[in-house]
């Protein structure tokens, strides 16, 4: 079949459903010494900082692994709510 056989005029266009699902963009403010570490990481397989960063994150999320901070619990009903039930 050739490009031209092909009539996009009758084609209904439908959004995807999973859209929401995939990404969202989030601006995060990051110190110079963070953002250099991740560069050189990125450096050595030749991808920029942020596609690094995104993956760490994602390899974080995945395995569920949970770094320990020493914060103080400001609002525990809304810091329950953020987490979930696993805090």
């Amino acid at each position: 079949m050739c490009e031209d056989d092909i009539d996009i005029s009758r084609c209904v266009p439908v959004s995807n459903p999973f859209r929401e699902l995939l990404t969202h963009e989030l601006a995060l403010r990051l110190p110079n010494d963070t953002i250099s570490y991740f560069q050189k990481i990125g450096d050595e397989f030749g991808w920029p900082a942020d596609r690094i960063i995104e993956l760490y994150l994602r390899n974080l999320a995945s395995t569920g692994h949970r770094i320990s901070l020493d914060l103080p619990i400001l609002d525990a009903e809304r810091a329950r709510e953020a987490v979930g039930d696993s805090f």
